[in-house]
């Protein structure tokens, strides 16, 4: 009774341990080449128990921008077998399987990858320093080896090299040396245990190739990148968009052109309204429609509407900007504290007479010409691999560079970024020709948005306006030449103001402000604004030229967005990771 006892309780011991999942080998063979690359296979055999394990195992493994991985092959017991792969903040995945259920028992699997910039080059010798097994499996591992195998000319430092074993950082060494660099493990791995090797070798048996030995090919074509897009926009402008710029000779003009208001002639110069809601709001004032006070108690401008019974003519962008903020029957005035709907609405209402005034009269953006580059550029983020955070990056300058006209660009890398994330592709992948066609493709970006921009053509009408315009530009870059017009404060008063909201369309108010200053002393511009509608509180209004006063417009006229040799250890080298079960 007691043998049989005995016999039961040895049998049950057995099954309890034949079910447990684990690694039974870890056998991985390391073939370095000449050109500081790696070929390395990995044969891990596993017991599978369909708990864990239900469909395969996932392998990881780490690389840093100078490395790169490529997965060749994958067997499972003798077989191909299927597998796929990501790779996320510098770590490769490689799943081993598919949607189907592995049988219980033993596998073995067969990883074969190449491992480029596998050497670390010292002084005085080079080295193959390996962490053979990672630390990082939710299995046991009940032995680990590791075979290297040098180039010929190669030769070992037998008295340098290094095992280890243990958790990341241990310096243990349980492992010892087979025969003529194979080596393998004399305990048993815990989960989170790994196995590295270190073994130096005489210098000159690997070339260490120079970042452009390696990256010329990379370089090249991100040079054709480059190229590509000036090519084709000189194709495009010689023989479809043509100049504007033909026989132009443009004369002072000491006033702005006539019957052109000054956030129109604004629009039409730089062919956006960026600074047209400001150049409103001011005119407004000067023309004393409203008023443009700062309440230090709350922090904030405010606008009040003067009701004037008589007032002068308004142009049509000024209209609308005024009925919207100040309708019949409405508040008189308006706090410039947060988002506030009113100022949304007059601004866009204000940018629509703009465009409607316009109508492709005076200029013709040529849009459709850009629409190959963007083409380009979503090929190349569907096969060229780009990373989804590069083109944000990339969408942030196409915002920048094109403001109000991004809307082509920003479609495109929205679409880009979408294609990034179907092919797994949204982080840094960190390697040298990654990171060379990374710069390339932000230069692309760059190059082609500023392309896009010098599609941009006056018409006839256009070109006349902005002879004018150019004209008077100049008065305003020299006014300080011109004392003697400014010589009668008074007419020098009346000038600054009548002038202000050219110069804020023009983008040129801090020069304006700055040569005034050195005319007329700070209080008379303080008392002829104030006289006009603007009260600057000590100057505060003009505290950094007009920008204080235009930020106040932006943040009120935008949505708020929330947000929210002894010297090494167990798991450090290359290779390293880790793995567990695929029992997805």
């Amino acid at each position: 009774m007691k043998r049989i006892f005995i016999i039961f309780t040895i049998l049950l011991l057995f099954t309890v341990l034949k079910a447990e999942e684990k690694i039974t080998d870890f056998n991985v063979i390391l073939t370095l080449n000449t050109d500081a690359s790696a070929t390395v296979t990995e044969n891990i055999t596993v017991n599978a128990e369909n708990k864990s394990i239900k469909r395969g195992i996932y392998r990881t493994i780490p690389f840093d921008r100078n490395e790169k991985i490529t997965v060749i092959n994958l067997f499972m017991d003798g077989q191909p077998h299927p597998y796929f792969i990501q790779k996320r903040s510098g770590i490769l995945t490689v799943n081993f399987g598919n949607d189907n259920f592995i049988s219980q028992g033993l596998h073995k699997y067969s990883l074969t990858y190449k491992f480029e910039n596998a050497v670390n080059f010292f002084k005085e010798y080079d080295e193959i320093y390996w962490n053979v097994t990672g630390n990082k499996w939710s299995f046991k591992i009940e032995k680990a080896s590791f075979e290297l195998i040098l180039p010929q000319d190669a030769l070992p430092l037998k008295d340098k090299i290094s095992l280890y074993t243990g958790r990341y950082g241990s310096k243990e060494h349980n492992a010892k040396q087979t025969a003529d660099l194979c080596f393998e493990t004399t305990k048993i791995l815990e989960i989170n245990e790994g196995f590295s090797v270190a073994v130096p070798f005489l210098k000159n048996a690997v070339i260490k190739h120079s970042f452009f030995d390696k990256n010329k090919t990379n370089i090249v074509i991100v040079i054709i990148l480059i190229i590509l897009p000036f090519i084709y926009s000189k194709i495009i402008k010689r023989f479809y968009i043509g100049s504007d710029m033909k026989d132009r000779i443009i004369l002072r003009n000491f006033t702005p052109p006539a019957n052109i208001s000054p956030a129109f002639a604004g629009y039409v110069a730089s062919m956006n309204a960026g600074t047209a809601f400001t150049t409103v709001i001011v005119s407004l004032a000067l023309k004393g429609i409203i008023e443009i006070e700062y309440d230090s108690l709350q922090s904030a401008y405010v606008l009040k509407n003067k009701l004037n019974t008589i007032a002068p003519e308004l142009s049509d962008e000024e209209n609308a900007a005024y009925r919207t903020l100040f309708p019949v029957d409405s508040s008189s005035h308006v706090v410039l504290s947060g988002y506030v709907k009113k100022i949304a609405e007059a601004r866009k209402n204000l940018i629509s007479s703009l465009k409607t005034q316009e109508s492709g009269n005076y200029f013709k953006k040529n849009i459709l010409w850009s629409l190959p580059l963007c083409l380009f550029i979503l090929f190349l983020a569907a096969y060229g691999q780009i990373s989804g955070l590069i083109i944000f990056a990339a969408l942030f300058f196409a915002i920048i560079f094109t403001k109000e006209d991004s809307i082509p660009w920003f479609l495109t890398f929205f679409v880009a970024f979408t294609l990034s994330i179907i092919n797994g592709n949204v982080p840094f992948f960190f390697s040298d020709s990654f990171f060379i066609f990374t710069i390339g493709f932000i230069c692309l970006v760059i190059i082609s948005i500023l392309i896009t921009k010098s599609f941009r053509r006056y018409t006839e009408k256009g070109r006349f306006l902005m002879d004018e315009i150019d004209g008077f530009k100049q008065y305003i870059k020299s006014v300080e030449e011109y004392r003697v017009e400014l010589s009668d404060p008074t007419n020098a008063q009346k000038i600054f103001c009548d002038y202000l909201p050219f110069a804020i369309a023009f983008k040129m108010d801090n020069k304006w402000i700055n040569s005034f200053g050195k005319i007329l002393d700070k209080t008379m511009i303080d008392e002829a604004l104030k006289t006009r509608g603007i009260h600057t509180h000590q100057g505060i209004f003009f505290a950094n030229g007009i920008s204080n006063f235009t930020n106040a417009l932006n943040a009120s006229s935008s949505a708020k967005r929330s947000g929210s040799g002894g010297g090494g250890f167990s798991g450090g080298g290359r290779g390293g990771g880790g793995g567990g079960g695929g029992g997805r």
